[in-house]
Formats: C-alpha cells, sequence, structure tokens
C-alpha cells in the first residue's frame, strides 16, 4: 500500500485590485528596512481556516466537508480595522492588516472547525479568528519607528467566495495552488 503524499492545505478569501493597490504602496514604502520579509503580493489574502498537512487520499472528503460548511451561507463584507503589529499581546512577528470582528466569519469558522474534527479530532481552534491580512513576517526587527502606517484604511472587502489553496513550501517562499473555490450565496 503506498501513501499518498501530505498536502498543505487553507481556505482563504481572496483579495481584489483595489485592497492590493494600497498595499502595495505601503510596501514600498518600507521595502528597505531590515528584518522585514514582505509577503508576496500574489499570495495576500485572509485565512478563514488553515487546515494544515492533509493526506492527500482525503482531499475529497475535505472538500465535501468544506461544501457542507458554506452551503447556504450568505455573502457579507468586512470592514478595516487598523494596520498593527502582531500577535495581539505578544512579541511583534508581523504585520497586519486587521479587520473587524465579523459574526459570519467566526460562525463559518467554527462551523468549519467542527466539521474538520471528523477527519482530524486533534485539530486545535482559535475560538475568536481575527479576520487580517499578514503582510510581513519580522526577523530581528528593530526599526520600529522606521515603519509608519498609512493614515488611511483599505476598503470594505465584499467576501462572496472562498478558495481553498495548497502551499507548497520551498526555499524561494511559499508558493499557492488553487484547488477549488466556493461560491457564498448573495445576502439580501
Amino acid at each position: 500500500m503506498t501513501v499518498s503524499p501530505q498536502r498543505r492545505l487553507f481556505l482563504g478569501i481572496p483579495l481584489p485590485s483595489e485592497i492590493l493597490y494600497p498595499l502595495h504602496d505601503f510596501r514600498y514604502a518600507h521595502d528597505d528596512l531590515s528584518g522585514v520579509k514582505w509577503v508576496q503580493e500574489d499570495l495576500l489574502h485572509i485565512t478563514m481556516y488553515f487546515f494544515g498537512e492533509i493526506p492527500g487520499e482525503i482531499v475529497d472528503n475535505l472538500l465535501n466537508l468544506i461544501y457542507l460548511g458554506v452551503k447556504g451561507r450568505s455573502s457579507f463584507s468586512l470592514t478595516f480595522d487598523k494596520y498593527s503589529f502582531a500577535p495581539p499581546g505578544q512579541e511583534a512577528r508581523m504585520i497586519w492588516a486587521r479587520y473587524q470582528k465579523h459574526p459570519m466569519f467566526r460562525e463559518m469558522a467554527i462551523r468549519l472547525h467542527e466539521l474538520f474534527l471528523q477527519i482530524r479530532p486533534e485539530q486545535q481552534f482559535r475560538k475568536s479568528p481575527i479576520p487580517h491580512i499578514t503582510l510581513a513576517r519580522l526577523r530581528n526587527f528593530q526599526q520600529t519607528e522606521m515603519l509608519t502606517f498609512p493614515p488611511q484604511g483599505l476598503p470594505r472587502l465584499e467576501v462572496d467566495q472562498l478558495i481553498l489553496w495548497e502551499s507548497q513550501l520551498s526555499p524561494q517562499g511559499p508558493e499557492y495552488e488553487e484547488i477549488h473555490r466556493f461560491r457564498l450565496m448573495e445576502s439580501e
């Protein structure tokens, strides 16, 4: 019996160009800071749920569980909160563009977790997920005074679809491959 390879999967919210443009400007205004590794623009997203390493033979089961988790869910919009160092309350390891918590985001993440426990019963979960875009990872970053967050926020993000991505890690950085796109119902 051959064992199928592990696939590193997550469900995320894609970002439209009206959100990517100001993030591009913010990044390039600070591109020369040492200790900051900026996330490639084509990889920016909001993670709804990180599944982690999944055996290839159960990906179809996972797709069915995600479908159950998003079935009948209406689209919703996220409102920008602030730029911040993250994680909250800890030593800064990342730069985030945070969105305000939203009940639909939280409910969907909890439902996906409940369903995913059927495959991975030991999976841990954050009870109050924060919708955010990870803009950069910090290593030995000492120049906090040199980094100025933009005074303007980001536009509202209309969440009408989710994408299951596979993250393939390499020495050059991660690459994402779209596995499946899930559409949410139009809100009334």
